[in-house]
């Protein structure tokens, strides 16, 4: 009868080689984190291995290269997206309760203001009185319609009523400021009110203060000083490599020797093209398991 082995080397082997077994490594995970599919680490991570993937590899098909390219133009959009979201939600989060006061203010007023002139028509502090539904009219637009992305500056909050004034006790805080200085903005809005609802919702939304939304640049494919790198349409293409594999297979005798290689070479069949992909998808994934982190990780 065998003896048994020691409790040592069954520790050593369960420690060691059943740790790095490729099936336990399919069921429990090699043990580093990855990004989740979809999110913003995911797509930042993404970025930087395709950006590095084109950095190293000059030598890339020329369709390979645009579809990365394609590709990581739409994760910096997709990045861009999500980080506006994300300061949109934390600026509508900090000025929520500034704006929704004002806004009550504002709207009293304008009321207030209305109720005063249709009553009175005729009198003549009518035209003071339009003058200063305007201004609360404004005031409320500018309280709803602010853009969410930038600081608001209050309409109401350095607004004090005059020295010897008794009755300003009762008057409103914002009849009171009808007169003092406006934010820069609120010109702004003043002046998108005239061009209707829909301007007022695009001013809300957009992202900076030119109103423009920087579209992310694609770069400029690499050209190789070797072999040309134009693409091709399909039609050429398939007719191409139809060519070059006659020439490989019979051929050809107009051209000297070796010419029927060089076509071939340049015009990649299906094979070549999958053993590239192969290539850089296992590049791609060398370069996403280095934990992250490099030269070209975005903000």
């Amino acid at each position: 009868m065998g003896s048994k082995r020691p409790l040592a080397d069954d520790a050593g082997d369960h420690d060691g080689e059943s740790s790095n077994h490729p099936k336990r490594r399919k069921f429990y995970g090699s043990g580093k984190h990855k990004a989740k599919e979809g999110t913003s680490e995911f797509a930042k991570k993404r970025v930087r291995n395709i950006q590095r993937l084109l950095q190293s590899k000059a030598d890339l098909p020329a369709n390979v290269r645009n579809d990365l390219e394609r590709e990581l133009a739409a994760l910096r959009s997709d990045v861009a997206d999500r980080a506006f979201q994300k300061k949109r939600s934390a600026m509508i989060a900090k000025y929520h309760m500034v704006r929704f006061f004002e806004r009550k203010k504002a709207s009293r007023l304008v009321k207030q203001l209305r109720r005063q002139i249709e009553s009175d028509p005729n009198s003549d502090d009518i035209a003071s009185l339009k003058q200063q539904l305007h201004v609360a009219e404004v005031d409320e637009a500018y309280t709803q319609y602010h853009p969410h992305v930038e600081p608001y500056i209050s309409l109401y909050g350095n607004a004090k009523p005059s020295d010897g004034d008794e009755s300003a006790d009762k008057t409103p805080v914002a009849k009171l400021a009808l007169k003092a200085e406006r934010p820069p903005m609120w010109a702004e809005v003043e002046t998108t009110m005239e061009e209707g609802l829909e301007a007022l919702k695009r001013l809300r939304e957009r992202r900076s203060a030119d109103d423009s939304t920087p579209a992310p640049k694609r770069p400029a494919p690499k050209m190789s000083s070797g072999a040309n790198n134009t693409p091709l349409k399909p039609q050429q293409e398939h007719k191409q490599k139809h060519e070059a594999q006659s020439k490989h297979q019979h051929g050809d005798k107009s051209n000297p020797a070796g010419a029927g290689e060089r076509g071939a070479k340049t015009a990649l069949n299906r094979r070549e093209r999958r053993r590239l992909m192969r290539e850089t998808m296992a590049a791609d994934e060398d370069a996403d398991s280095d934990g992250g982190g490099g030269f070209f990780e975005e903000a």
